[in-house]
């Protein structure tokens, strides 16, 4: 019963902004904005359901019953009668890509697909709308998430899709049709871990895993000016907004990111704070340079966590570890296509009884770097959504640990 639920969400700030006690309140202290006769969760220890708030700033100034705050009423507030409705603490999205999603679906609505009658179909249907050699993808499918549990085959994309290459797109993991192997010359002879081949035929299954989507050729990308970008990010954010999401720890992303952040601050555009993790890669950093390069790179930033202020703040360096549970790519802790090899073969192209999943650092890898972020003032943290990626970021925490306390 959403008309009694949400009248307001109270933004405060996610990072360490501070309340004024009931009794500083009662020292001539006039809030600016009174909200009461409304149900105010308030989250504390014992999850209190307040009648009314009182706010000066950016701060909470009193929370209780309705005749206790209206009290301190002064000669310039401003008062709303919640009329019953609810307000709630602003939500925070502990992990989010705003500004990737702000442009996913700016020129193309990301089909929304459960079935392989309904994805075969769009496909048939996009092919016939492009001339023949030009790209039919998805941007974002994952195999598991629809009825059949898993990637249509070659042959079938083959059959809606003769004259164009199609890409669906799982971000650890895909699937491409015949004419997108001969397109960007994908064989059997092709030396790369990340493309998928036949057990018996030593062919192409279609099945590529993340690393291999570097071999993808000419695939359209949309190109937008800086200030469209600006308003794309600050629209997805008013949908945050108005689902009670203000904070965002944004996964990835580098100093240009952090730009297009202080920028739509300076701009009062900005509806939502924002902690952004800074990635490697985004540094130019790989995990076998020197460690003299790599602290270099970090040092040479000019910031580090914590950088910032209220509304755009930096948060930690960042690594991946593996790849994604979805798409059958994550670490794990111990084989697990040897126990069941048919579904392992049938829905992620895996034939490998001794696999794992897709480890992208080793322990002895993370050692140095993590160690040069502790030095240097930096959190750090990975994407690792397998067991066996989480063991080893632990391990390598430990022996930093022991060089200098985390």
């Amino acid at each position: 019963m959403l008309r009694y639920f949400i009248c307001l969400i109270i933004m405060v700030s996610f990072f360490a902004v501070g309340s004024l006690s009931q009794e500083e309140s009662m020292k001539g202290i006039s809030p600016d904005i009174i909200y009461f006769n409304g149900k105010i969760v308030t989250v504390d220890n014992n999850f209190t359901i307040a009648e009314a708030v009182a706010l000066k700033g950016k701060k909470f100034l009193a929370v209780g019953k309705n005749e206790q705050i209206l009290k301190i009423t002064g000669r310039k507030t401003r008062k709303f009668d919640l009329e019953g409705k609810t307000v709630i603490p602003g939500i925070i999205d502990a992990h989010g890509h705003p500004d990737e999603a702000a442009l996913s679906e700016l020129f193309e609505e990301i089909p929304d697909v459960h079935n392989f009658k309904e994805l075969l179909g769009w496909i048939s249907e996009m092919a016939e709308k492009k001339k023949p050699g030009e790209w039919v993808v998805h941007p974002k499918l994952f195999s598991t998430r629809i009825i059949e549990m898993r990637w249509p085959t070659k042959a079938q994309l083959d059959e809606v899709a003769p004259d164009n290459p199609v890409f669906l797109d799982g971000t650890y993991g895909g699937m491409i049709n015949s004419y997108a192997l001969r397109k960007c010359n994908i064989t059997k002879n092709t030396d790369h871990e990340g493309v998928l081949k036949d057990k018996n035929t030593g062919e192409p299954t279609g099945f590529i895993q993340r690393s291999a989507f570097e071999l993808l050729k000419a695939i359209p990308k949309y190109e937008l000016g800086y200030e469209q970008k600006l308003d794309a990010i600050v629209n997805m954010i008013k949908k945050y907004n108005s689902v009670g999401i203000t904070g965002i720890n944004i996964g990835w992303g580098g100093p240009s990111k952090i730009k297009i952040f202080q920028d739509l601050h300076n701009q009062q555009k900005l509806t939502a704070r924002v902690l952004l993790n800074i990635h490697l890669w985004q540094l130019g950093i790989n995990p076998d340079d020197p460690p003299e390069e790599i602290r270099n790179k970090i040092s040479g930033l000019g910031f580090y966590t914590g950088f910032g202020n209220e509304w755009v703040r930096v948060g930690a360096l960042k690594w991946h570890m593996d790849g994604g549970i979805l798409t059958g790519t994550a670490y794990l802790r111990e084989p697990w296509a040897k126990d069941y090899p048919d579904r392992a073969e049938e829905v992620y192209g895996i034939t490998d009884p001794d696999y794992r999943g897709v480890l992208l650092l080793t322990k002895e890898q993370l050692i140095p770097v993590v160690s040069i972020a502790n030095e240097l003032g930096w959190k750090f943290t990975a994407h690792s959504t397998g067991g066996g990626g989480v063991d080893i970021m632990l391990d390598a925490y430990e022996e930093v640990d022991k060089l200098k306390s985390i």
